[in-house]
């Protein structure tokens, strides 16, 4: 159980930065990668929106509290991570 609350907040994390990244990136995407399908706010097949409520809740599992820990699965992890020798 401890495991898949760290790859939650792993997974959050990644996803939080990517969409972060791909909206500060959008406008040299458009000139460096246009048409790559690999970049959908650039190509248009996605908007600023969804990558905006994409980072939101992606960034919520790494901050709202688990079901078992009153501090929730960041603190968590950081406090396994922490006894890790």
């Amino acid at each position: 159980m401890l495991l898949a609350k760290a790859l939650a907040v792993v997974a959050g994390f990644l996803m939080f930065s990517v969409a972060c990244n791909d909206l500060a990136d959008e406008a040299i995407d458009r000139v460096n990668l246009a048409g790559d399908r690999r970049r959908p706010l650039a190509t248009g097949a996605a908007g600023r929106r969804e990558f905006t409520l994409t980072g939101a809740v992606s960034v919520s599992t790494t901050t709202l509290p688990g079901p078992t820990s009153a501090k929730g699965p960041l603190s968590t992890s950081m406090r396994t991570a922490s006894q890790v020798p």
